[in-house]
């Protein structure tokens, strides 16, 4: 799961420092297979507290694994965690409590007056996020968009001959280029002039993942979305790796076919947040 050996101070430096994948699998990498020298069941327990769900479900899901690979558990320090993982706002965690609950039952021998998470009424529910995106909107002073297309997109939304926004992962080490956008968009802060800042977010539902545009399965997708005035001479995003780069209108982007369409809504949403809070449009 980790391709690294999971010594003390390897384990700490993933939970301080990442990177995002590793940490939500520790929990379970530990769980399974247990070092004599490391105290997974507190590992477990403090990770359970971690504001990333996907962390907080495994760790709960490894408090059950210990309980069948070790056949002991602290239960003042357990139970309480336990308990609290049934009602918790995303539903991976609480899936995982019941499951881990079940095991501790099994295998402990442990009773919990309720073993799985009440139903909740219909209405607006919370989404788990799988990834976090930066998606630029650099544009010139006569309205003219950067768009690339070749290569990946690095969020996997675009396929490889569509125009898509540049974009970088926000829970990644950052590229050159990426700390290039952020710096000057942190001197810029915005586009033409400082009460024209725009930095709005999407969370989009698209195929995420190997295989997703076979198997059919959607996941959440944040965007963070950022304009920044910057024409082709002081771009920070030069194209990398086979990418091709251009700059369009607004109204040629629009209307074509091959250009993605949640780059597509991040575009018009811009449009509108300017003619609706100042008065004037990308072009």
């Amino acid at each position: 799961m980790i391709d690294r050996k999971l010594t003390p101070d390897t384990i700490q430096d993933i939970i301080r420092h990442g990177p995002p994948d590793d940490l939500r699998v520790l929990p379970i990498a530990l769980s399974m297979d247990p070092p004599d020298d490391i105290d997974v069941e507190s590992i477990c327990l403090r990770l359970a507290q971690h504001p990333d769900p996907f962390v907080r479900g495994n760790a709960v899901l490894g408090l059950g694994h210990l309980a069948r690979v070790l056949g002991k558990l602290d239960p003042e320090r357990v139970k309480p965690v336990l308990r609290a993982a049934l009602d918790d706002a995303e539903p991976w965690v609480r899936g995982h409590a019941a499951s881990a609950i079940s095991d501790v039952g099994i295998f402990l021998g442990w009773k919990f007056r309720r073993t799985h998470p009440r139903t909740l009424p219909e209405g607006p529910y919370p989404v788990t996020i799988v990834a976090a995106y930066r998606t630029l909107i650099l544009i010139d002073d006569e309205g003219q968009v950067l768009v690339e297309r070749g290569g990946a997109d690095p969020r996997g939304l675009s396929a490889k001959d569509d125009w898509r926004l540049p974009a970088f992962s926000l829970t990644r080490p950052r590229s050159p280029r990426a700390e290039a956008t952020e710096a000057l968009w942190e001197r810029r802060r915005g586009w033409r002039d400082p009460t024209t800042i725009f930095q709005e977010r999407l969370v989009v539902r698209a195929p995420y993942g190997p295989g997703a545009e076979d198997n059919g399965v959607l996941e959440w997708v944040q965007l963070s979305l950022q304009a920044i005035e910057a024409g082709p001479a002081e771009s920070p995003w030069p194209a990398e790796g086979g990418e091709d780069q251009a700059w369009l209108s607004y109204a040629d982007l629009m209307t074509e076919a091959s250009f993605g369409a949640h780059d597509r809504y991040a575009l018009a949403l811009f449009d509108e947040v300017m003619a609706a809070e100042h008065g004037r449009r990308i072009a």
